[in-house]
């Protein structure tokens, strides 16, 4: 759908903002590098309720459900390396994000990644698995196999981790973090 609708206030402190991206398609083999913004930053819009639904979006044909929401988000403008306009997160009173994808979608997603990166350095992924572990609301465990070969060399790959709670804040609001 990827309707942009504003609700209440005028430029730059809207009362609420709902972006819905349901049905949008992120092309590539691998996931977009993040925006990285260059030079200052100014002062930019500000929503005292926000809302970005994606259900689903989709990548690789596969599909992934995302929901957040956030009270009194505020925004920076910047540029990128090529000069194109940014919205930054600066900060939000509170929010939540949930990604919601089925794990053989993950597995795809990510095998197509390690694939692609892998190819770059003559390395190709023979098997990529996945394992998550719920250990609380904010915390998952995630173990990922991978089997690779170069030339006539082939190993495997076990990487476990256990993000740190830090990491959820980045992902709330990456500049607060």
């Amino acid at each position: 759908m990827r309707v942009v609708v504003i609700q209440g206030g005028s430029y730059p402190d809207f009362e609420r903002v709902k972006v819905d991206l349901t049905g949008a398609s992120i092309k590539g083999t691998l996931p977009p590098p993040p925006p990285k913004p260059v030079g200052g930053r100014d002062p930019g819009p500000s929503a005292a309720e926000l809302r970005i639904t994606g259900k689903p979006i989709k990548y690789q044909g596969r599909g992934i459900n995302l929901q957040l929401n956030a009270t009194a988000a505020k925004f920076d403008l910047s540029h990128d390396e090529q000069g194109r306009a940014l919205l930054v997160a600066r900060e939000a009173e509170s929010g939540n994000v949930s990604v919601d994808i089925a794990a053989a979608d993950l597995q795809f997603i990510l095998k197509a990644a390690a694939t692609e990166l892998a190819k770059q350095k003559g390395v190709s992924i023979q098997d990529l698995e996945v394992k998550l572990a719920t250990q609380g609301p904010r915390a998952v465990d995630v173990q990922v196999r991978v089997k690779a070969k170069k030339l006539v060399m082939s190993g495997t790959v076990i990487v476990k981790v256990a993000p740190p709670p830090c990491v959820w804040a980045r992902l709330m609001c990456p500049p607060c973090a």
